[in-house]
């Protein structure tokens, strides 16, 4: 405790009594002492921070605390503030207390967890860990928002191994009768499929389709819907078998 200033009053209490009014006095010294209340606090409560997926070791220096004011600080020497991670924290960020660095530990995957909520406590009391108590220490602790950015390390994947369709001699030119669908892991641009026809187009056991010039299938490279390429004729029949690529690069 520091003595700041104090204050001498004098108080004097007196009666209305007759014939004469009887009173006495008191002296009063006021002292006003600090107390030191001070604790830590962040400029801001809030903190977003990009990591990358599959990505070596990455790190982040968190902000600085507001230093106390000169009456709080008093003649008393400056601590150091230490920062711990009280939540949120599954064992894949490393935070140095002294330095305020935050790391990762290992490879972040999106695909398993796209973000994280840490939540940081800053304290004068570095020895050990801290006993955190949300209800006390929450006005000395950073909320930080771990969103894992993705990177293309997941090949698109054909939700069936084999699609089947069928149309009759009925059919018109360019009649979409059958898609073929694949999924990505990825997300946004990583994320966009393409589909192409690749090889030839096998036939057997057809009939009439002898003289096509052309491949007797399109595939829409956006939706991956399978398209009638000719138009069919009466007495034309016959098996098709075709690949299909699903490419999310350009």
């Amino acid at each position: 405790l520091q003595i700041i200033f104090h204050s001498q009053l004098r108080i004097e209490a007196y009666d209305l009594g007759l014939p004469t009014p009887l009173s006495s006095d008191l002296d009063l010294t006021i002292y006003v002492q600090n107390v030191d209340n001070y604790r830590p606090r962040f400029p801001e409560r809030l903190l977003f921070v990009n990591f990358t997926e599959n990505t070596e070791k990455q790190e982040v220096y968190l902000p600085s605390v507001i230093e106390r004011d000169a009456i709080d600080r008093g003649d008393e020497p400056v601590l150091p503030v230490c920062y711990y991670i009280v939540e949120g924290n599954d064992g894949a960020f490393e935070l140095h207390r002294n330095t305020h660095r935050l790391t990762t530990t290992r490879h972040l995957d999106r695909e398993l967890k796209s973000n994280y909520t840490l939540v940081v406590l800053a304290t004068e009391d570095c020895i050990g860990s801290p006993n955190y108590q949300p209800d006390v220490d929450g006005v000395s602790t950073l909320t930080v928002f771990v969103q894992v950015r993705d990177v293309n390390d997941n090949a698109p994947t054909f939700v069936s191994k084999i699609f089947t369709g069928g149309i009759t001699t009925e059919a018109d030119f360019g009649i979409e009768f059958m898609h073929v669908k694949a999924i990505d892991l990825d997300e946004g641009d990583n994320a966009k499929i393409s589909y192409y026809l690749i090889g030839q187009v096998k036939q057997t056991l057809t009939e009439g389709l002898e003289n096509l010039a052309v491949s007797p299938f399109l595939v829409n490279i956006e939706t991956g819907a399978v398209a009638l390429n000719f138009d069919p004729q009466k007495g034309m029949k016959g098996y098709f078998d075709f690949r299909v690529l699903a490419n999310d690069t350009d």
